[in-house]
């Protein structure tokens, strides 16, 4: 029997194996083809909604999955790639080392945030990076108020991207809730450069003036020197009093990458051909945040599950006709759509690679909650036709709420 070896089980990873089991059962041929996902834990996380309150819903168990398609799974940590040999060591749970061998990898173990060495950011900082970290930030919200010092209810946020945003959108809510008073309650972004730089002109507009609307105060064009227990200190020479700070600035592709004798990006990831291929050894696809696949003649994907999600249907699809020896599928993906939580203020969803507002406030809170709520969850009923139709890779434009954009 073949064998197929995914690592990850992120939104390229599960999707990947989706998409394998898929084209196995399109074919005939899942008797002859074993499918097996290695990933840290049990759960798909929903990244992007690390940011909210409510975290039940945001993340699913592998085995709902997995199980209903015949898809097995393992928890560990892959230690080393030895693409050479065709086989990667595994570390267990119980700290033993398991050798998987494999005819066909998918690389698919995603990115994490960056931490540079701030001094005081790995004792004293929060992040919304994973679902542990999420609710080790939710624990210490909740815990402020048994706190007395000076600035107990300030948040800062380093980092004015789209996650940077997205949480200090939502957090300003929260804090006032905390609040004894909730005019208390207060969130400051700080970054680099100017807030929402990387959205793009009219994004950033409607960003900037929703952070206005929303009191969030924003500090631009400056560096985090220190934080410790009480305060965060800015190159700038100011000092805020606070004893919440969540980094959100800079993300990098899983070292894994590292493993492979390619050049690598500056995100660390890894060139693909059209077929998602690592052209540089034999039986190697990568897919997600560890890839850099052109998604048109022009633009490169980026570090996002809609790029990360398709490209698993991809690299699972062609995972399976590769040794086969079926046509593999050339991946494309020529629509790019953002849209970005705001908070109480609503959202904002822009078209095209030069983020063309399409839609901002209520409206675009609909879609954002469409998206965040129904189109990235996983299938886990174990019904064969929507297995078909969901995993095929192609492009899946879906009509949103008011008629005139599509994501996919």
């Amino acid at each position: 029997m073949k064998k197929i070896l995914i690592i990850g089980a992120g939104f390229s990873g599960v999707w990947a194996a989706l998409a394998a089991i898929r084209h196995c059962k399109l074919l005939k041929k899942e008797k002859e083809i074993d499918i097996t996902v290695i990933n840290k834990d049990n759960y798909h996380g929903l990244r992007p909604r690390f940011y909210e309150e409510d975290l039940s819903l945001t993340r699913v168990s592998l085995d709902k999955i997995f199980t209903p398609y015949g898809i097995k799974h393992v928890i560990g940590e892959v230690t080393f790639i030895d693409h050479a040999r065709q086989k990667v060591d595994l570390k267990t749970e119980s700290s033993e080392l398991e050798i998987h061998e494999y005819d066909s990898l998918i690389l698919a173990s995603g990115s994490h945030l960056h931490c540079p060495p701030v001094p005081g950011l790995n004792k004293f900082g929060y992040n919304v990076d994973t679902y542990a970290a999420a609710h080790h930030l939710a624990k210490h919200l909740h815990a402020l108020h048994k706190k007395s010092a000076k600035g107990r209810y300030t948040l800062v946020v380093v980092g004015g991207g789209f996650t940077g945003l997205e949480a200090a959108t939502d957090l300003i809510r929260r804090m006032r809730k905390l609040a004894d008073d909730p005019k208390e309650g207060r969130v400051i972004i700080v970054d680099h450069g100017e807030i929402g730089h990387t959205l793009g002109a009219e994004p950033q507009l409607v960003a900037l003036k929703a952070l206005h609307d929303l009191g969030i105060e924003t500090k631009t064009n400056v560096h985090v020197n220190n934080i410790e227990e009480d305060q965060i200190i800015l190159d700038s020479g100011e000092i805020i009093d606070t004893q919440t700070v969540v980094w959100t600035a800079g993300m990098r592709a899983n070292t894994l990458t590292k493993m492979f004798p390619c050049e690598l990006d500056y995100l660390g990831r890894i060139t693909v051909d059209k077929f998602l291929r690592i052209t540089e050894v034999k039986n190697c696809f990568a897919a997600g945040d560890v890839a850099v696949a052109m998604t048109d003649e022009t633009h490169p994907s980026l570090l996002q599950c809609q790029h990360a999600m398709p490209q698993g249907r991809w690299a699972g699809h062609n995972a399976v006709a590769d040794i086969l020896g079926e046509p593999l599928v050339p991946y494309e993906q020529r629509k790019y759509v953002s849209v970005i939580d705001l908070g109480a203020w609503g959202a904002l969803y822009a078209e095209g690679w030069e983020r063309k507002i399409i839609s901002q406030g209520e409206e675009a809170r609909k879609i954002k909650h469409y998206i965040n709520h129904q189109r990235i969850y996983p299938l886990v009923n174990g019904n064969l036709e929507e297995l078909m139709e969901a995993a095929e890779p192609v492009f899946k434009a879906i009509p949103l709420t008011d008629g005139k954009g599509q994501y996919g």
